[in-house]
């Protein structure tokens, strides 16, 4: 029998991964705010639900791609998940989320004889697309293994990292990572354009040498890019799909510090980050350009060129 599957957040990362489901023969229900969203998944062969308990109801296992700060009210609030679910079936939690939070959501669904598995997903809406996303779990083992023929039609590269909270502790591992590098790029490239240098052409050189990486790769991208799309960010704010927000570098710092580490790094980069608007990473860039001229004493109203 063929299993059936919820989906409740149809955002830019979502909407392509609840397509996918559907196109690999799993029967779908699915659920946004909004409904622009839910229509057009309708019209790829969804059933649709007018809440999440509504998509409980229909599904052995559910997936929420939800902002970190919808998840309560989505699990445990009124016409939630938990109120429509029966004993048994499952709950992946694939937003970004604080591992405390995910620690306690994983008990509250427990208790409800629910198993609730957080996976932090990596790759952006074109590994959404692409079936290809980086998927790192974190729950019951036994619910990993019953719930990994849906994670192998949406994730490329998927692992079992242990119990509950450490899918979403992994996923702040790779994105404070990812938002560090981001600033120290554009440090960089903000050195390289106030001296002279053609940042494409240079960008074209080094990300083929010692300095290449993804975040390298796609500042490079942002460099080749036309002026007038340059900054423009790669989220939108579409759909209750989660952009990645900055609050995954405090909950590394606090999980740091409740271990009695230091991670000085993270922390001034932080401090410098907050100033500035979330988003893409091309708005990433253009405000850490931003705030590093202002540190150094210099106010610009745009980029560096």
């Amino acid at each position: 029998m063929v299993t059936k599957l919820g989906f409740i957040g149809l955002g830019k990362m979502g909407a392509p991964m609840a397509r996918n489901l559907l196109n690999a023969g799993f029967p779908v229900t699915v659920y946004d705010v909004s409904q622009a969203a839910v229509t057009e998944l309708s019209e790829a062969g969804a059933s649709t639900a007018t809440s999440p308990a509504g998509v409980a109801r229909e599904s052995e296992i559910t997936w929420m791609m939800v902002h970190a700060e919808q998840v309560g009210e989505v699990l445990l609030g009124d016409d939630g998940f938990l109120e429509g679910s029966a004993s048994g079936t499952f709950v992946i939690d694939g937003g970004n989320c604080d591992p405390v939070e995910s620690r306690r959501h994983a008990s509250a669904a427990a208790d409800a004889g629910i198993s609730y598995l957080d996976a932090g997903c990596s790759g952006a809406p074109k590994g959404a697309n692409e079936g290809s996303l980086a998927i790192m779990v974190g729950g019951d083992e036994v619910a990993y293994e019953r719930c990994f023929p849906v994670f192998s039609v949406v994730g490329g590269q998927i692992a079992y990292l242990g119990p509950s909270g450490n899918g979403h502790l992994s996923k702040i591992v790779n994105n404070m990572i990812t938002k560090m590098s981001d600033i120290v790029i554009a440090e960089a490239l903000t050195l390289a354009s106030r001296s002279g240098l053609d940042v494409a052409t240079l960008l074209d050189v080094i990300t083929t040498g010692t300095a290449r990486s993804f975040v390298l790769s796609q500042a490079r991208e942002l460099f080749h890019d036309k002026e007038e799309d340059r900054y423009q960010p790669t989220f939108g704010e579409v759909s209750s799909a989660p952009v990645g927000g900055e609050n995954q570098l405090i909950w590394g710092i606090r999980q740091a510090t409740e271990l009695g580490l230091s991670l000085p790094v993270a922390s001034l980069i932080a401090e410098v980050r907050k100033s500035g608007p979330s988003g893409g990473r091309s708005e990433v860039l253009r405000t850490a350009a931003q705030l590093i001229h202002r540190y150094a004493g210099e106010h610009i109203d745009s980029p560096p060129q």
